[in-house]
């Protein structure tokens, strides 16, 4: 059992630091992501830097791709929720902190929400609501983005149903195991770990382009 954690870990670290935004900035712009804008090889940034709606939303489908990969890959060793949030969390974290680009990469978003498309749709809309109510008092987006990262994974722990687990693309084991409550927490950390520095800089009265 502890060589499929292995084997996701790797395949999953390895999909999401495929660098699309990189490669698409590259080929048809050539521009480098980590020297332009924002500095993050993201969605987001290729989409600023390009101006090119097409291309930005091919990007963004290629980034859910990865999570939505990660999470096909954890699926096949164990279907489990705890396993595929597993997954999830390498290849966020393969995507931040992309090894092909020096460990820099983007801030998660995409390949996080391309996981929770079959992890947990009702989550995914939940983070989404808490994201876009939080809008209409707060215009920064990465301050917006923490909140609902935080507060998801609190409610999924605390609810005490299976609520945020139902209407899955795919059959998941619904056991909850003390791994989930650590899976969970990491996968949020992932995401988080990119979004606290743009907050210290807008303190700072530093732009994020």
């Amino acid at each position: 059992m502890t060589i499929y954690y292995i084997y996701t870990a790797i395949i999953a670290y390895l999909i999401g630091a495929v660098p699309f935004p990189q490669i698409f900035s590259k080929l048809f712009f050539k521009q480098d992501l980590t020297s332009t804008g924002s500095k993050n090889v993201g969605t987001r940034n290729f989409y600023e830097t390009s101006g090119h709606k097409v291309l930005g939303i091919m990007v963004l489908l290629l980034e859910l791709g990865k999570g939505f990969a990660s999470v096909i890959v954890a699926h096949y060793y164990s279907p489990t929720f705890d396993f595929a949030l597993f997954g999830a969390t390498f290849a966020v974290l393969g995507h931040n902190f992309n090894p092909f680009l020096k460990f820099k990469g983007g801030r998660g978003l995409a390949v996080a929400g391309g996981a929770m498309i079959i992890i947990s749709p009702i989550a995914l809309l939940a983070w989404l609501a808490v994201y876009f109510i939080f809008g209409f008092a707060l215009k920064d987006v990465h301050l917006r983005a923490i909140i609902a990262t935080v507060l998801i994974p609190i409610w999924a722990i605390i609810s005490t149903d299976y609520y945020f687990y139902t209407f899955q693309l795919f059959p998941w084991d619904m056991f909850l195991s003390d791994f989930y409550i650590i899976t969970i927490f990491s996968f949020a950390l992932a995401i988080l770990l990119k979004h606290i520095q743009p907050v210290v800089d807008l303190m700072k009265g530093v732009k994020d382009y």
